[in-house]
């Protein structure tokens, strides 16, 4: 039997008022979270309250793409536990109307808000999610080194306390067997930004505390270009800090993301964070569509059994377990366990799996 369009109309409706009240449920509860954590990190640090509410505010809809599946899950189970108790599904059931025909108006519409939260949503969250990075390395973190990967290479600013002077270190690219710096390029300026010295070198090496350059040429204003062989200067940075201080991958635009990891990969650094979290996003919508499927399992049968808390709770923790798996998958994908791509849709692909199965042996749909 064909579902008449008013009756599917009838129940997207009420899908996404649940689901309206589900994300603002879920936002309020990670926005008082975050906010909490931020006012503890600045217990010692004097900044107002406002500039910390602005702080969770920025990073809420980072927060919020994270916890969508959470929203999703909870405003189905709500949906279909009304709809249920009220007899409305057992009423269309008996017109002859199957599960998936009253689950379809729902999943379809899980599937475009997914293709909108990767499409709108996420280029607007990571944009969000940036500025407040930034504000919280100045205020709270007080990073006085900045790395950016672009076209043209590797970019590093580092500040000298001791010299009271900036350097700006760039380099082609970086060689990750021996963790060698090629082409590299060193201009110094004094404490009022004006122009000391200008470094050229063929190679450079990254030592505890202090950077060794070789074929050096050095010029300085009103000064004869100087050669050497080896040349070194103080640094306050590390291998390790170069790396973890590439952009987040959630401070990244999905439409700019592929760009960037073709950027990092050709500069010599790794990209599986980044990678990881394009494939992630790419797979929201399907991941989405199984957290509507699991929720109409357990909301179905507390028609049938009538134990709606013991059920929801189900429902809850079958979440929870699916939260844990993609944490689990993103580390071996990210230590190189496993597949990049494998990593990031198994979680999505398996609950619908699962959802596909349970519908199939609970209803005859």
């Amino acid at each position: 039997m064909k579902t008449p369009t008013i009756l599917s109309f009838y129940f997207a409706r009420h899908f996404m008022l649940w689901l309206l009240i589900g994300f603002v449920t879920c936002s309020l509860l990670v926005l008082l979270i975050d906010l909490v954590e931020l006012l503890r990190k600045a217990a010692n640090i004097d900044v107002s309250f406002f500039l910390i509410l602005k702080l969770a505010f920025l990073r809420l809809p980072s927060l919020v793409q994270l916890i969508a599946p959470f929203a999703f899950l909870f405003g189905a189970i709500l949906c279909y536990i009304r709809l249920t108790k009220t007899q409305e599904l057992v009423i269309a059931r008996a017109s002859g109307i199957s599960v998936w025909q009253f689950l379809f108006p729902s999943l379809f519409a899980s599937f475009i808000i997914g293709i909108l939260i990767v499409t709108v949503f996420n280029p607007v969250a990571a944009a969000m999610n940036s500025k407040a990075s930034r504000t919280i390395d100045r205020y709270f973190e007080n990073k006085i080194s900045q790395i950016t990967v672009s076209e043209s290479g590797l970019w590093l600013k580092q500040y000298d306390e001791k010299a009271d002077e900036d350097t700006i270190i760039t380099a082609a690219s970086i060689s990750t067997d021996n963790m060698i710096f090629k082409d590299v390029t060193i201009f110094e300026f004094d404490n009022a930004n004006h122009f000391k010295r200008r470094i050229d070198a063929r190679t450079g090496v990254l030592k505890e505390g202090y950077w060794v350059f070789s074929d050096v040429i050095t010029n300085m204003p009103a000064s004869p270009p100087e050669k050497f062989d080896n040349y070194s200067i103080r640094t306050n940075l590390s291998l390790a800090q170069i790396q973890d201080s590439f952009n987040s991958p959630d401070t990244i635009s999905f439409w700019e993301l592929p760009s960037f990891i073709k950027t990092l990969e050709r500069s010599g650094f790794s990209a599986l964070r980044h990678k990881l979290h394009f494939h992630t996003i790419l797979a929201t919508p399907i991941l989405l569509v199984a957290m509507v499927m699991i929720a109409a399992i357990f909301s179905i049968r507390y028609s049938r059994k009538g134990r709606t808390g013991l059920l929801i709770s189900g429902a809850m923790f079958t979440g929870f377990l699916f939260f844990f798996s993609t944490r689990i998958t993103a580390s071996f994908g990210i230590a190189g366990n496993m597949p990049i791509i494998l990593a990031a849709w198994t979680p999505a692909i398996i609950s619908i799996l699962i959802g596909l199965w349970f519908l199939l042996h609970l209803e005859d749909g």
